[in-house]
């Protein structure tokens, strides 16, 4: 508390007449502050935003906005944040709070604004300070020790206390019949204060002198390989004490005189020390450390260097471990490497890129910087090595940068492991010795805020790095979201408690013996299954599963006990467990206070599970089944760990059949046609059939909707043909269905609160709102409705083939897919292909009328004016506008591009003029009768000259591609704000009432790049589904009425931001 409220360089920010007030007339500083706080206060009351602002004397202001709804919205975009007037308020408030004499009323209003985050202008940082140092901020004459800066967990109850509780499991007022369980099943609510136990006395470990026995040596160790790894930790360099060495008898006082033997003469060597007793009395000198690097890396290098290149051209991604080890070892060590071995390692890289191996020789390439890691940290002494681990944490190091961006880039993709499809090596995970090695190392400021940490500078000032950065330490900011979540989540906070008293193995003992298990034996199985799937969809998306059961990070031994108490109870399973999940979550549903209406329509693996998470979160589903499968029978998905734990939740028994781990599936293929198809990997991915994946979730889906009082329904020979806005106040939104049979069709109309397209394609109504609309489609459904008039933004996709073989004769300096500026070659470029191609020589293409062509030809190239009224189609002018603008002034090139071994595809914002460039050409054309079409034709040539053009300002000939390798057919012009690239999710309002429209797997998301990004994507906005119908629950009143619009509507934005955050994962480059 004291370092805020004795920020440094607070002073030199205030003003002097703030200051000078401060100092003369306190009580008004303090009225002024009460005044503009208690604004806030109401304001959040209301629901009302506000903001800070600063008034004509420089003093802080509190500025609200109307109440209405309508106007909430235009009022925030008109009124943006001022940083700078909430730094001022809040430095008042600490000049204020500092000095003894403040009044208590104002101290317990900042304490009770900043407990509730009321006040934004404090950092989530300074809130918690300030919540946790209530006796600091009420009392501030009592003087007390500094509190630590680390964060405290939230609740009272710690884990310690709860594990060691024997007395009675407290009973649940108001309802004595509860079971003890169904309350770790819940996340809300305070848990109860166990008084503190004085832990039990250890006793003390009886000291055993050392014995040191000194014998012939053995056979020479085998040494290890230079390319292997070595597991210290599994192979101890100190060996256990034998078994058959004789210690010395125990005589009382009589002095023991070992008698002599004689040995036979051997060659002198070193003898073989066994030590036996405490480990911590053996010298550190008399370790014998392994020989890594028996010569110089230096010399190493060369010798590997000439070991490959006898090698080449035929090699493998294998082939270049060793000398990429090396190599990077060189560049640790700062050891100048030769020309030669330079040389190799850029061949390295353009051979492979050329065979189209380019991601994966890149991933090589970041393992073999940690294995260089590695190797000297098991070569060096901790002293060495720490010494050497500070000179690659200078900054001015690029590849200590570099390095750490390649850490930062996994850990910051959520523990996602990308599978390059269909068959290469997996992606690197995160490891222990990475988060060691990133502890040691300062980061920058944008590396530092996207792996979540603080940065502190209190003056703003441009200090160098080392003077203001903290220690990157990612082990303690994970044991801090673990202690967060075992100590703020009812439910694993009451498991700690009540799984005290239960035994897996006596409930496993019990299952393999066909005896029934008692009510709270299967709440407790129940219990543990949701705490495990919640902890993979909360921590397992961040960290991974691998970190989460790793001891060293949870915050004490108990936690870990437990944590392993509850994935063994997890993972039983029986037919009267299985009963009794579905009876839980059909129970869990009628809890709701009120039951969504949601439709899905779409009945593939997608929308199963959606529809059994939709019925878990309290919805009413109405589930449209589709006859055409959206993957093939017999395909192969890859599912990631959070999938694996969904299925592993809503299948119950049958995932054991349907999953088996190697080596015992060896045998058999997720193609083959056996009942268990499935594999599951250690690290927690897995690989089944589709059609083997879809009857196991479908047969559970039957399951589930075969009551009568189901809340699942199914619906066959159904589809949404439109959707209705309510005509009255608190109505509902109206999804029509049309059900087709062999005679006729009928409609009737369904209400909805959400819609999930779980398809291939969204359906025609929601694809008004989702699904990409061309201009060329645009202008077809427009030709006989008027003139049709392009978006001022525009986007454009085209692709260019790759060539079979590549062989270049200068490397690639350069990435040809980042985001290029154009230069003043640009337009003498566009000129000449809008020449070659529209010109007067130029040939007709196919769909064209020649007097069409002839005319734009004419004006475009040849300026010449033979048509009536030429002024109002300025095409000559707007040609000249274009390469002008270019010229006077570069046009960066917003790029999005994804590439495999036949194509790259490329998708680009246009810019503002050549938008308005095509809408001067389309207006021409209609002007001279041309149809849709043939202005489509005419459309995609001009975008040929744009593309051909910007395919040499981005190096593609570097790459052998040619602009000629443009794939005409490819050419498609769509608006930014409707393409594949941004959120699937719409949400619709009008006469209080909503209805929200999204779309999972295919319909949302295509990447045929990475197909298990797909299946992520897909999965992640299913469980974001399912929050979301939770929300609604809580905004909808029992009959029906929404109750609060406005938070409902920011839950819908929070599902588009997160959505937004999943779109860059997927599409961004591996």
């Amino acid at each position: 508390m004291d370092s805020i409220l004795q920020t440094p360089g607070s002073e030199k920010r205030l003003s002097r007449s703030i200051r000078e007030a401060s100092e003369t007339d306190m009580p008004s500083i303090e009225e002024h502050i009460s005044h503009h706080l208690g604004l806030i206060d109401q304001a959040t009351q209301e629901g009302r935003a506000c903001r800070v602002a600063m008034d004509r004397d420089g003093r802080p202001v509190v500025e609200t906005s109307p109440k209405e709804f309508l106007k909430k919205g235009p009022w925030k975009l008109l009124h943006r944040r001022n940083e700078e007037a909430e730094r001022t308020l809040r430095e008042m408030i600490i000049d204020v709070i500092r000095k003894p004499e403040t009044s208590l009323s104002l101290r317990k209003q900042v304490f009770e604004g900043a407990k509730a985050g009321r006040y934004v202008f404090f950092s989530e940082r300074e809130a918690k300070v300030i919540e946790k140092n209530p006796e600091l901020m009420l009392h501030p004459d009592q003087k007390k020790e500094p509190v630590t800066s680390k964060p405290l967990p939230k609740r009272k109850v710690k884990l310690l206390d709860a594990m060691n509780f024997k007395g009675r499991i407290r009973e649940v007022s108001g309802n004595p019949k509860r079971h003890r369980f169904a309350d770790a099943m819940k996340s809300s609510g305070p848990a109860r204060e166990v008084k503190k136990r004085t832990p039990p006395e250890i006793p003390a470990i009886p000291f055993t002198p050392p014995t040191i026995t000194v014998t012939p040596p053995a056979e020479e160790a085998e040494q290890p390989g230079l390319s292997t790894p070595i597991d210290f930790e599994a192979t101890p360099v100190l060996q256990p004490p034998s078994e058959t060495t004789d210690s010395p008898p125990i005589t009382g006082d009589i002095p023991y005189i070992p008698t002599p033997v004689e040995l036979p003469e051997d060659p002198p060597e070193a003898p073989v020390s066994v030590i036996s007793g405490p480990i911590t009395l053996v010298p550190k000198d008399s370790l014998e450390r392994p020989v890594i690097f028996p010569k110089v890396p230096r010399i190493m290098l060369e010798e590997a260097r000439k070991e490959l290149e006898t090698k080449l051209p035929a090699i493998n991604l294998a082939d270049a471990d060793q000398f990429l080890w090396l190599y990077y070892t060189c560049v640790f060590l700062e050891e100048h490497t030769s020309d030669d071995s330079d040389e190799l390692k850029t061949q390295l890289e353009q051979s492979f890129a050329a065979a189209g191996l380019s991601n994966q020789y890149r991933k090589r390439q970041t393992e073999q910087m940690w294995q260089a890691v590695r190797m000297l940290k098991a070569d060096l002494s901790p002293e060495a090595f720490t010494e050497c681990t500070d000179e690659i944490s200078q900054i001015s190091s690029p590849m200590r940068f570099n390095l750490t961006q390649h850490l930062v880039r996994d850990i910051n993709q959520l523990a996602f492991r990308k599978v390059p499809y269909p068959n290469g090596d997996p992606a690197k995970k995160i490891e222990a010795f990475q988060l060691e090695f990133l502890e040691q190392v300062k980061d920058t400021d944008e590396l530092m805020e996207e792996l979540g940490f603080e940065i502190e500078d209190p003056d703003e000032s441009d200090q160098p790095l080392e003077a203001r950065a903290k220690l990157v330490d990612v082990r303690a900011q994970l044991e801090n979201e673990l202690l967060t979540y075992s100590t703020e989540h009812e439910s694993f906070a009451q498991l700690v408690d009540q799984l005290e008293e239960v035994d897996p193995a006596a409930i496993r003992k019990k299952i393999e013996d066909g005896i029934t298990l008692t009510g709270e034996e299967l709440q407790a199985i129940i219990a543990a299954k949701k705490q495990k799937l919640e902890i993979a969809q909360r921590l397992g998306k961040k960290w991974g599963d691998s970190l989460l059961l790793d001891g060293r990070n949870w915050p004490d031994r108990y936690s870990r006990q437990t944590l392993s108490k509850l994935y063994d109870l997890a993972s039983l399973d029986s037919p009267a467990i299985n009963a009794s999940l579905n009876g839980w979550i059909l129970d869990k549903h009628q809890e709701a206070e009120y039951h969504p209406q949601v439709i899905i329509d779409g009945s593939g693996i997608h929308g199963l599970l959606a529809a059994l998470t939709q019925v878990e979160a309290g919805a009413d589903v109405t589930l449209l089944l589709n006859p055409e499968p959206i993957f093939a029978a017999n395909e192969t998905v890859r599912l990631d760990p959070q999938w694996m734990e969904a299925l592993r939740f809503h299948l119950g028994g049958q995932f054991d059949l349907l999953f088996t781990s190697p080596p015992a599936s060896e045998h058999h293929s997720p193609q083959n046609n056996d009942s268990s198809s499935g594999l599951l990997h250690p690290d927690g991915f897995g690989e089944i059939s589709a059609g083997t994946l879809h009857q196991a979730l479908w047969k559970q889906v039957l399951e589930m909707a075969q009551p009568e009082s189901s809340p699942l329904k199914t619906v066959t020979n159904a589809r949404v043909v439109d959707i209705e806005a309510p005509d009255q106040q608190n109505a509902k939104y109206l999804v029509h269905l049309e059900h087709q049979s062999e005679q006729n069709s009928d409609r009737n109309k369904v209400p909805a609160d959400l819609l999930i397209n779980a398809r291939s394609e969204p359906n025609a109504p929601s694809a008004e709102y989702l699904a990409t609309e061309t201009v060329d489609d645009k202008a077809h459904k427009a030709g006989t409705n008027g003139q049709a008039r392009p978006p001022k933004r525009l986007a454009c996709r085209c692709a260019f083939s790759l060539p079979l073989s590549s062989a270049r004769n200068e490397p690639a300096l350069k990435s040809p897919f980042k985001m290029m500026v154009t230069d003043s070659s640009f337009s003498q470029s566009l000129a000449k292909n809008m020449q070659k191609r529209l010109g007067h020589k130029a040939p007709v293409p196919p769909g064209i009328r020649e007097n069409i062509l002839n005319r734009f030809q004419l004006i475009l190239i040849e300026r010449k004016e033979d048509f009536d009224n030429n002024s109002q189609y300025p095409i000559t002018g707007e040609l000249e506008k274009l390469c002008l603008s270019i010229v006077n002034e570069p046009v960066p090139l917003k790029i999005f591009h994804s590439e495999n071994r036949h194509v790259i595809q490329i998708d680009m914002e246009l810019p503002a003029q050549l938008c308005q460039f095509l809408e001067i050409a389309d207006a021409y054309l209609q002007h001279n009768d041309a149809t849709p079409e043939e202005a489509a034709a005419i459309r995609q040539q001009i975008l040929a000259v744009w593309f051909e053009a910007v395919a040499v300002q981005i190096e593609l000939p570097e790459r052998d591609i040619q602009p000629e390798q443009l794939r005409l057919d490819s050419l498609s012009t769509f608006a930014p704000e409707k393409t594949a690239l941004d959120p699937a999710v719409e949400t619709l309002e009008a006469d209080n009432s909503m209805l929200t429209i999204t779309a999972i797997g295919p319909a949302a998301v295509k990447n045929t790049m990475s197909p298990e990004a797909n299946q992520t994507s897909a999965r992640e906005h299913i469980f974001q589904c399912q929050a979301l119908t939770e929300k609604l629950s809580e905004h909808y009143a029992p009959e029906g009425h929404l109750k609060d619009a406005e938070n409902l509507l920011e839950d819908a934005e929070d599902m588009v931001q997160k959505y937004l955050l999943l779109k860059k994962f997927v599409f961004e480059d591996d």
